[in-house]
């Protein structure tokens, strides 16, 4: 789910220990995001799927032109571990 926050030339969640940075420059989105991958997947394809479906789904929500989308793959979380460790 994706919510449209308030237009500010730079936007960083990080301060509030977030793994999502939004950097926005007039109709233009730049986003760093840090997330956790399952075992298994193949990291390469499931990155590109992920960075995609942002993309497509910034862009149909807002019109909003999408230049960047950087994943950064912070754990690989095994069969029996809890999504939301840290």
């Amino acid at each position: 789910m994706l919510f449209l926050l308030s237009m500010k030339d730079t936007l960083s969640l990080r301060e509030k220990k977030k793994p999502i940075s939004i950097t926005f420059s007039n109709t233009e989105v730049y986003l760093k995001i840090k997330l956790n991958i399952v075992n298994g997947k193949n990291i390469l394809e499931e990155t590109l799927r992920i960075q995609k479906e942002i993309k497509d789904e910034i862009v149909h929500l807002t019109g909003l032109e999408v230049k960047r989308v950087d994943l950064s793959v912070q754990k690989i979380i095994y069969a029996g571990s809890a999504l939301s460790e840290n």
